[in-house]
């Protein structure tokens, strides 16, 4: 089938996911586990390749990649449903490449931005929050670095290179989710940001 890699997010896009979420909860499988997961076996059918191949392609640890397919694949197979998941993969594929090229988001070239962008700049932060009567932080700023790495380029949370750069990592990550969870909303009902997934 002929559709780039690149077009291929290490998460799997959410809404071609989410028909599948009850699927994968069903078998204990968390979102981020699951749409890697999609999106391995996607480039794996693009490539007609090697699990290694098609970590390879994404970018993703080989190890990883393999950890994740064995425990996925074991839960879908036990319940019933890897070859529905597969399907729905191959569908997907189809439907991406009968795309027009100009149509597709290129998430090699998002990750690379996104990975150099640590933080939202003030002046953009600043319109973001407009209308949520929060003032800008450079908490705030990272968090929204961080979503964007997560939501748009849709990148692995745990692998957002930034994390390193913290002085507490994991201070810095609940930071994040207690940003996802009472300020998210409040930007999304203002119009300031997409929904969250």
């Amino acid at each position: 089938m002929i559709l780039d890699t690149r077009f291929i997010p290490r998460l799997f896009p959410w809404d071609d996911y989410e028909p599948l979420q009850e699927t994968f909860a069903s078998t204990r499988t968390t979102d981020d586990f699951a749409r890697s997961y999609l999106s391995l076996c996607a480039a794996k059918l693009v490539l007609n390749s090697t699990w290694d191949g098609a970590a390879e392609a994404l970018a993703t640890d080989q190890a990883k990649a393999k950890g994740n397919w064995n425990a996925v694949s074991t839960r879908l197979s036990r319940a019933g449903h890897i070859d529905a998941v597969h399907q729905h993969v191959a569908d997907w594929v189809r439907e991406q490449a009968a795309r027009a090229p100009e149509s597709h988001i290129d998430y090699r070239e998002l990750r690379q931005h996104h990975a150099q962008h640590l933080t939202v700049p003030r002046a953009e932060a600043k319109r973001i929050l407009a209308g949520t009567g929060l003032h800008v932080t450079a908490n705030r700023r990272r968090c929204l670095a961080i979503r964007r790495w997560h939501e748009e380029a849709m990148e692995p949370l745990r692998e957002w290179p930034g994390w390193a750069r913290c002085s507490n990592p994991e201070s810095a990550k609940e930071t994040y989710r207690n940003f996802v969870k009472t300020v998210v909303p409040s930007l999304v009902s203002v119009g300031g940001l997409s929904e969250a997934r």
